[in-house]
């Protein structure tokens, strides 16, 4: 039946035959022309009715969990997408499979009960309240979307299929990667096989649009020389600088030379939180700037001076101090610390080196001022071992100490468990507090 435009839902009839008049009830539909797909309908609310009007479809199976619902009118109605089921019960055509219960006068929906409510008492409530069905026009659908995996594994096997190899090459397909600024990093263990070189050309965009990236990298073993160089790859890209932002402070960095530490952001976050207004820092591992950089720009330190002998490292440094505005703070020493790092200056001394920084700690100790100070001390410990890691450092700096003339109370103030670096190895560092009596 039509009616201004709009299509009345009628209530089923109570008792026998067809009554000349029957009492309408009625969820306004749209009027559409041609044929809607049953799939394709949404229930608006008002907003304020909006949580009723959600649990009834929930509880009658006629909420389409396959669509989003969403706000229409900035924000003044819901719309919440409705079943096949839902359709075909309240067609403007068929009421016979609803109950035969129909309220002779209005009621307040919110007095009801769900566990016992009918069919029919759930369409007079939507009615009481305003509901209208009418066509998805978004039809947002949660369609399972392909994952880059599945992506990237149906493009590869397409490839090798056409060049006649194996299938058995896409185990060596990584189901993981990361991310460096815009680079894209597969693992190492990733195409292993030499055959994977002989279509290169081919393959490594294919592998970079599946993973929605304009540069690709394969990561490479640290170089097992004393800078630690990055052997990060390019496979796809004209350079490796990247630029990567974290809490606050830029970071860049030519990630084919040189390494960014992913798991030392809550460290950097704990250093950048302490009170350096008036401090003198030396970091005898600066790398690219790791924690120069939270020391400087959070910690607002007076002065930082970075001990680094890595030149790639050296030139992302500076040009991260000046990015970030802090290179008037920070002394650059170039080369070895035993012979570049200042003495007797520190009011705290980073010493962020893995596996052990303790070949250093002779040189982070002369380089505290004659009333002590603050060492971060880092290394990688047995996770049964943590505490007498933490004695050992102790005794030895005190030992330190007092071979170069200092009577320091020397004691660990904290240990930070920072990561896990391997099964069972703990990155940690240590706070030794070292104090003139």
């Amino acid at each position: 039946m039509m009616e201004n435009g709009n299509v009345l839902l009628q209530a089923p009839h109570v008792g026998t035959g067809s009554p000349q008049h029957p009492e309408m009830q009625s969820l306004n539909v749209e009027n559409q022309t041609g044929q809607i797909d049953a799939s394709s309908w949404v229930v608006k609310l008002e907003k304020k009715h909006a949580k009723l009007g959600k649990d009834i479809l929930k509880k009658f199976g006629w909420l389409d969990l396959e669509r989003k619902v969403y706000a229409q009118e900035d924000g003044l109605f819901i719309s919440f997408p409705v079943t096949e089921k839902f359709c075909a019960i309240f067609s403007e055509d068929r009421f016979e499979v609803l109950s035969d219960h129909h309220p002779s006068k209005p009621f307040r929906a919110e007095s009801l009960l769900l566990n016992g409510m009918s069919s029919s008492v759930a369409l007079d409530i939507l009615k009481e309240y305003g509901a209208t069905k009418l066509p998805d026009q978004l039809v947002q659908k949660r369609k399972a979307c392909k994952s880059p995996l599945k992506i990237m594994t149906e493009a590869v096997a397409s490839l090798i299929r056409q060049k006649g190899l194996s299938d058995k090459l896409l185990e060596q397909l990584p189901n993981r990667w990361e991310r460096i600024g815009d680079i894209v990093v597969l693992p190492i263990s990733s195409f292993r096989d030499p055959i994977w070189n002989s279509i290169g050309e081919e393959l490594w965009p294919i592998i970079a649009k599946s993973l929605n990236t304009c540069r690709l990298a394969r990561q490479g073993r640290v170089a097992a020389n004393v800078t630690r160089d990055s052997t990060l790859e390019i496979l796809v890209g004209d350079n490796g600088w990247v630029d990567h932002r974290e809490n606050g402070i830029l970071y860049s960095f030519d990630a084919t030379k040189c390494m960014f530490s992913w798991g030392n952001l809550s460290e950097k976050i704990r250093m950048a939180s302490s009170d350096c207004t008036d401090a003198v820092i030396v970091d005898l591992f600066a790398g690219i700037g790791y924690f120069v950089l939270p020391f400087l720009v959070r910690a607002k330190a007076k002065l930082v001076y970075a001990c680094e002998w890595n030149p790639h490292a050296i030139e992302a440094l500076k040009r991260n101090l000046e990015a970030n505005s802090v290179s008037d703070r920070c002394i650059v020493l170039e080369g070895d610390n035993q012979i570049t790092a200042p003495k007797g200056v520190a009011d705290r001394v980073c010493l962020g080196l893995l596996p052990s920084s303790e070949g250093s700690w002779l040189t982070a100790v002369r380089a505290l001022r004659s009333n002590g100070g603050i060492l971060h001390v880092h290394g990688n410990v047995k996770d049964t071992e943590v505490e007498l890691w933490a004695n050992h450092v102790s005794k030895s700096i005190s030992e330190i100490a007092r071979s170069e003339g200092h009577r320091w109370e020397v004691t660990i103030d904290h240990v930070e468990k920072v990561k896990w670096y391997a099964p069972h190895i703990r990155h940690l560092v240590a706070d030794v507090k070292c104090r003139r009596i």
